[in-house]
């Protein structure tokens, strides 16, 4: 396993992993991508935090998909993202490249976790809220949500 802790700046609460080529991808919006809190495409997928600010992400490449205990997440959606250069950014939605992941050109699963969700502040600005992008050769897949978090009024 291949593990990468980073702080990304999460500005329009968007982090992407993307093909060193991605697709441009830019979504609609709808009501459907905001609940799922992530959209995707073939070559790019964009996690949203929950808050526009800097945001611990821990990156992970398996050589296959490794078991996951849902206990401590609140929220968690799988997707697939496709590598044909063998090369993953992540970065935040306006910021620089935070990282450059080199993997097997291919089809990967990504299964993004977040965390501490609840913690967000009425301002919207501090919260222990934390994410993890989990990374494994496999099939493409659409987009589903694993578990959905439900905000607290």
């Amino acid at each position: 396993m291949e593990q990468v802790d980073l702080k990304i700046f999460a500005d329009y609460h968007q982090v992407f992993p993307a093909d060193e080529h991605d697709d441009g991808f830019s979504p609609e919006w709808s009501e459907k991508e905001l609940e799922n809190m992530a959209a995707a495409s073939e070559n790019t997928v964009i996690l949203c935090p929950v808050r526009a600010m800097a945001v611990p992400v821990r990156v992970e490449i398996h050589a296959a998909e490794p078991s996951a205990d849902l206990e401590n997440w609140d929220h968690v959606v799988e997707c697939s993202i496709s590598s044909p250069t063998g090369r993953l950014s992540i970065c935040g939605c306006t910021g620089a490249i935070e990282a450059w992941l080199t993997v097997e050109p291919g089809c990967y699963r990504i299964k993004m976790l977040y965390a501490g969700l609840d913690t967000l502040s009425n301002s919207g600005l501090d919260g222990n809220d934390c994410y993890q992008i989990v990374l494994w050769p496999g099939p493409c897949r659409p987009l589903q949500v694993v578990k959905r978090w439900t905000r607290k009024n």
